[in-house]
């Protein structure tokens, strides 16, 4: 066993597409996978772009809005997530805050 390191120590702090206050530090990645511990501190937001790949943000502390390509909003908290698909619009914003996983790749779903 080796204890991560996810914490700000590891992050990289992204204000492509006009983000702001977005940090994300890898976990891990593997072929065509990256997961990836999201966090956007309180006022934060992630510009509207389009995904790469499928992916996932599940939340685990706070709570964010988020839309996909239609531009409709929708709140979500700890326990939920968003799921985008290759090539979707999407952005992210949140008033208190909020840490996140996020996988980006070849995934499946399990809910």
């Amino acid at each position: 066993m080796r204890i991560v390191d996810t914490g700000d120590s590891t992050a990289r702090v992204i204000d492509e597409y006009a983000s702001v206050r977005l940090s994300i530090a890898p976990l891990a990645q593997g072929d065509n996978v990256f997961v990836g511990v999201t966090r956007l501190a309180a006022g934060g937001s992630i510009g509207r772009h389009p995904t790469a790949r499928r992916q996932l943000l599940s939340v685990i502390a706070g709570s964010a809005v988020v839309s996909g390509a239609d531009g409709a909003e929708q709140s979500i908290g700890e326990g939920q997530g968003a799921l985008w698909e290759p090539g979707e619009s999407h952005e992210v914003h949140t008033i208190d805050g909020m840490t996140a996983i996020s996988i980006e790749g070849d995934i499946q779903t399990m809910g």
